[in-house]
């Protein structure tokens, strides 16, 4: 349910059909002039810096999250937008929820199915 509302956001934010890491991060950059340019573009700019990444997590897009995150233009700009103490510790909780989430899913997709649940 969460994962069929974020998908598409993220999606949209950048716009790009393909929620890969590398689209992703590939539209993501070049989103950069037309929000600065565009009416309201750094309304957008700052939505797109702070919760781009937890829209990707939350749509279990870790590798996009994880690409993402580790762009250089993304950090540049997201702490451009917030400066670097805020900045820099939006970037460090999306990383720690993107490995909570990483690691939740992979525990989830490791356990052995019981025999009810196979039917």
């Amino acid at each position: 349910p969460e994962v069929k509302v974020h998908r598409p956001v993220s999606s949209c934010l950048v716009d790009t059909d393909q929620v890969t890491s590398a689209a992703i991060a590939d539209a993501f950059c070049k989103t950069g002039d037309q929000n600065q340019f565009a009416k309201g573009g750094d309304k957008l700019e700052e939505y797109m810096t702070f919760f781009l990444p937890s829209h990707l997590i939350r749509s279990r897009c870790f590798a996009a999250a994880g690409e993402l995150l580790i762009n250089a233009e993304f950090i540049t700009r997201r702490v451009k937008c917030f400066g670097a103490a805020e900045g820099s510790r939006k970037h460090v909780a999306d990383l720690l929820e993107l490995r909570r989430e990483a690691a939740k899913e992979s525990t989830t997709s490791s356990k052995p199915k019981s025999p009810q649940s196979r039917k």
